[in-house]
């Protein structure tokens, strides 16, 4: 019997060799393959974040053309409701904000800016609407979500105290213009 064993050894161990080799180049095939899935894995990821990107750009220009719709239909903007004050005047303006930080007053039934990091808001600025959605029908919780969303498009109204450069502009053309008058 250990000659019969014998003689089926070398083929054995030529069987084994083979199946060892072929292990081998299974594992460097699935190496292979797994390397190639993680790469895959990665682009996805990043085709993943670039289509959300646009997806938002293409949201706040929606907005932005909506507040701009919304604007023109009423005839150029926003009334605020009870009474106002006699010396100061209201202006509307639209802000794309891409990256900075604003706090707001919380305690105010409008969403007031108290803080900004950021050039285009200045303290007591109030969000009209948020990437087209009126901002005095969120909560604090739905409004602190979408501020979060980059970019976002913010409507603010803004109080502006007569005597500013603004006044001060439209008293110079008056002059000039009463001025030509005069000399004509």
């Amino acid at each position: 019997a250990s000659e019969a064993l014998a003689q089926q050894l070398p083929e054995a161990l030529k069987r084994a060799r083979k199946a060892e080799m072929e292990v081998q180049r299974l594992k460097e095939a699935l190496a292979e393959s797994e390397g190639k899935m993680a790469a895959l894995q990665a682009q996805q990821l990043r085709l993943a974040d670039g289509l959300l990107g646009e997806i938002r750009q293409r949201d706040a220009e929606l907005a932005l053309l909506r507040v701009a719709a919304a604007a023109s239909a009423v005839g150029g903007g926003y009334t605020p409701s009870g009474e106002e004050d006699a010396t100061k005047t209201q202006e509307q303006e639209v802000v794309t904000l891409n990256e900075g930080t604003v706090d707001f007053n919380r305690s105010a039934a409008s969403k007031q800016v108290a803080s900004s990091s950021i050039s285009e808001l200045s303290t007591g600025d109030e969000v009209i609407s948020l990437n087209g959605l009126s901002a005095r029908n969120m909560t604090w919780e739905e409004f602190d979500t979408a501020l979060a969303t980059r970019p976002v498009v913010l409507t603010v109204q803004r109080e502006r105290r007569p005597g500013g450069i603004a006044a001060k502009m439209r008293s110079l053309s008056v002059w000039t213009r009463d001025k030509a008058k005069a000399a004509a």
